[in-house]
């Protein structure tokens, strides 16, 4: 595992869990038991998946909607470059590339 996956892989872990448990394995139950089915490819990419929309829909429920609105507009462009220093942002970029290839 590289560096920069070891670092997505971090910031997939809810902060103040032990262990690996994932935002999908704390808030997504069912999702998380489904993609046990899946290979080891596609079970990662909804993991990223999952915690990308869990990071989205966390910032979306912030009490104060400028700021909220203003950390939107912030990963909208950060998507739009194909960049970012956010891992969990960096990851859905990623797997986005990836699977636009298929």
């Amino acid at each position: 595992m590289s560096v920069a996956d070891a670092a997505i892989r971090r910031s997939l872990v809810l902060p103040g869990h032990r262990g690996n448990m994932s935002a999908m394995k704390i808030h997504g139950r069912s999702f998380h038991w489904a993609s046990r089915l899946l290979g080891r490819e596609q079970s990662k990419a909804v993991e990223e998946l999952y915690a990308f929309c869990r990071h989205v829909d966390d910032v979306a429920d912030q009490p104060d909607i400028f700021q909220a609105r203003e950390t939107l507009d912030s990963i909208v462009e950060e998507l739009r470059q194909e960049g970012s220093a956010t891992p969990v942002i960096a990851a859905f970029v990623r797997l986005v590339r990836q699977y636009e290839r298929r």
